[in-house]
C-alpha cells in the first residue's frame, strides 16, 4: 500500500537550483517515487518573472520530462499537473512520455482553450475545478465542456479566498454548487459523479 500523500514538491525544487542539470539531479536524489500514490504539483509554467522566481520554461519542461518519466517507470501514479499559457506544451510532453496505463494525470486549474481540454481529456486526463474558476465566462464555458466522468473538486486553498480567508477543505462544496449551477445538476446528483470519478482516478491501471 504507498503513501498517498503528495511525493514531489516538483515547483519548489525547480525553484531552488538555477542549472538544469542539478534540478533534474536533484529530483533524482531526493524524490522516491516507488513507494507513492501520489505526486505533485508539477508546473511548467510560462509566468517566469523575477518577481516569482521562476526559472525559464526550457528548464521547466526538463524537469516536468524528468518527473513524466519517472512516473512512466513506476507506474500506477497520480500527477496533478498545473499548465497557465502552457496547456499545449504539456499536452505534448504527457502524451509522449507518460503512456496511457503507466500512469493518471489531473489537470489543476486548467486555463487551456476548448480544443486543448478535448485533447486532455481524449489523452485521458481528469480536472479539479474549484469555486473561482466559475468565477469567469471563460471559466464556466470551459467548466460546461468538460466530460462530467472527467470532473473533480478542489478548493486551491489556502490560495483561494472564501468570506475574507483562506478557503478551507470543508468549503469544497461551493466547488459542487458552482459546478451544478453551469451544468444544471443537482448537488447530490454531482457528488455522486465526483465520487466515483475519484475511485475511478485512483482505481489500479
Amino acid at each position: 500500500a504507498g503513501d498517498r500523500s503528495t511525493a514531489a514538491a516538483v515547483s519548489r525544487s525547480v525553484s531552488r537550483e538555477r542549472q538544469p542539470r542539478s534540478i533534474t539531479a536533484t529530483l533524482a536524489a531526493t524524490t522516491s517515487f516507488d513507494d507513492r500514490t501520489s505526486v505533485g504539483l508539477a508546473r511548467p509554467d510560462r509566468r517566469a518573472t523575477k518577481a516569482r522566481r521562476l526559472p525559464a520554461l526550457d528548464e521547466q519542461k526538463r524537469v516536468f520530462r524528468t518527473v513524466l518519466e519517472r512516473c512512466a517507470e513506476s507506474g500506477d501514479k497520480v500527477l496533478t499537473v498545473h499548465s497557465i499559457r502552457s496547456a499545449s506544451a504539456v499536452l505534448d510532453m504527457i502524451e509522449a512520455h507518460l503512456p496511457r496505463g503507466r500512469g493518471k494525470v489531473v489537470m489543476h486549474w486548467f486555463t487551456g482553450g476548448r480544443a486543448e481540454a478535448l485533447r486532455a481529456a481524449a489523452l485521458g486526463c481528469y480536472f479539479s475545478i474549484n469555486a473561482e474558476m466559475a468565477l469567469g465566462e471563460r471559466g464556466r464555458a470551459l467548466i460546461a465542456e468538460l466530460p462530467i466522468e472527467r470532473l473533480l473538486t478542489e478548493t486551491d486553498g489556502p490560495f483561494t479566498q472564501t468570506q475574507g480567508r483562506p478557503t478551507r477543505p470543508s468549503d469544497v462544496y461551493l466547488a459542487l454548487e458552482a459546478i451544478g449551477r453551469i451544468r444544471k445538476m443537482s448537488v447530490e446528483v454531482l457528488g455522486d459523479s465526483v465520487r466515483n470519478n475519484l475511485k475511478a482516478l485512483l482505481a489500479p491501471a
